[in-house]
């Protein structure tokens, strides 16, 4: 979208689920002038409907009946665009077929067979590089589908749709989550675990909850706890904070972690000592769902002081909060302060 200077709105549905979907479509969205125009699905699908998730990341499996039966949008959308695999395949029950048959949309695009992930993000892009233009859907669509190798795009609907008057511009992403300044995710992707994800988030799901994830070095306990939290953080309106400690046992105090984690959630305005930090930090999780990430414990856990401070801060987070911990091994002041 940026390649493209499309002057959209660009709002991430968190977390892809069929309820997520429903609200985001809902009169209440319409109401509040939030009702989007397009609806743009990337990721997986199968002949008969779209591959989403459930809110704790397992994979739903959603046909195209139960689409209909979650929407009832108080207006047609202008465009939906299904840039996945088989989504307008030659059958019955196929989405894009059953969308546009439904009136939810004007004009709907979709993929007769599968379609490569290279070739789909150039599609979509040529798309709405187009349509910003002022180029009407059919002709969009023809030119958009030279990306693609072995097939061509299906168009349902109105091909002399139209987006006019239209400034070309940056766009403006919306996060949908909270966000934080969560080191190395966004560079590199992550595969596998996704047990382990699960599991981790249904116990987040459920606070007060305090996770220590314990292994030996280089494992990919760090990075395990920076993916789960990508994957929960829209459960936590109150902000997401990562601090992580120094490997210098002299540094590694449960009052640095403070500052770092009342940094983080932007409640240090002014100059105030760690009782008054603590104060704060532990007001803001017990009003607000908060989830902190407590990363390279290993040096603040060899000091028996600094963890049972750390204890006592964890203990006292409140029923709406959570916290993720990384360590090579669990300390026993820390297992004997704190039912984690």
């Amino acid at each position: 979208m940026r390649d493209a200077r499309a002057p959209i709105l660009l709002s991430r549905l968190l977390p892809p689920t069929l309820d997520a979907l429903r609200r985001a479509l809902s009169p209440r969205a319409f109401d509040q002038q939030a009702h989007p125009h397009v609806l743009h699905v990337a990721g997986h699908a199968w002949a008969q409907g779209l591959l989403l998730e459930d809110e704790h990341g397992r994979t739903h499996r959603v046909t195209a009946a139960d689409i209909l039966a979650a929407l009832s949008p108080p207006r047609s959308l202008d465009l939906v665009v299904l840039n996945a695999c088989e989504t307008a395949a030659d059958d019955a029950h196929a989405a894009a077929r059953a969308l546009y048959d439904a009136g939810i949309a004007r004009a709907v695009v979709g993929h007769p067979v599968r379609v490569a992930d290279d070739d789909a993000i150039k599609f979509a892009g040529a798309l709405y590089a187009d349509l910003c233009d002022g180029v009407a859907l059919r002709e969009a669509v023809a030119r958009a589908q030279r990306h693609l190798v072995g097939h061509d795009a299906v168009l349902l609907g109105d091909g002399d749709l139209r987006f006019a008057d239209l400034d070309c511009g940056a766009p403006l992403i919306l996060p949908g989550a909270p966000t934080a300044d969560l080191p190395g995710v966004s560079a590199t992707p992550f595969f596998g675990r996704g047990a382990t994800l699960v599991d981790l988030a249904q116990r987040l799901a459920n606070p007060p909850a305090v996770i220590v994830i314990t292994g030996p070095a280089g494992i990919g306990k760090s990075r395990l706890a920076l993916e789960a939290t990508l994957r929960t953080a829209w459960r936590f309106p109150g902000g997401v904070a990562y601090a992580r400690v120094p490997d210098d046992p002299r540094a590694a105090t449960a009052a640095s972690l403070l500052g770092e984690l009342a940094a983080a959630l932007r409640l240090d305005a002014a100059p105030t000592d760690e009782r008054d930090l603590r104060r704060r930090l532990l007001a803001h999780t017990r009003a607000t769902p908060t989830l902190l990430i407590l990363d390279n414990l290993d040096a603040l856990l060899e000091q028996d002081a600094e963890c049972a401070a750390l204890a006592d801060i964890l203990r006292d987070l409140g029923a709406l909060s959570a916290a993720l911990l990384t360590a090579r091994r669990l300390a026993a002041t820390l297992e004997e302060r704190l039912s984690a």
